[in-house]
């Protein structure tokens, strides 16, 4: 697998008057970077949450791929993980 490119988790939100606001890491530098920002819609909760848990899903999507690939046989389950792997790490070819 390829080396990481985006910013590092953990990826935490932050909130305005108690609604996601933005996503941001930690940095030890600079303190808060931001990721994204949160825009008020319907579905604003579970958006934030989904991006925040990026890093976590992509790490753990790598580590399914390895212990998947010994018995990955007839299944297409492998190719399908390693294609949104290359997706979020922005590969050539996705």
């Amino acid at each position: 697998m390829n080396e990481t490119k985006h910013t590092p988790g953990p990826w935490q939100i932050t909130r305005y008057k108690g609604r996601p606001h933005a996503i941001v890491a930690a940095d030890p530098d600079i303190g808060a970077m931001p990721i994204a920002k949160v825009h008020i819609a319907n579905d604003h909760e579970a958006n934030a949450n989904l991006i925040a848990a990026a890093p976590d899903m992509l790490a753990i999507l790598k580590e399914a791929a390895d212990f998947v690939q010994p018995f990955n046989r007839a299944s297409d389950f492998l190719d399908r993980i390693e294609a949104v792997i290359a997706r979020a790490e922005q590969r050539d070819g996705v």
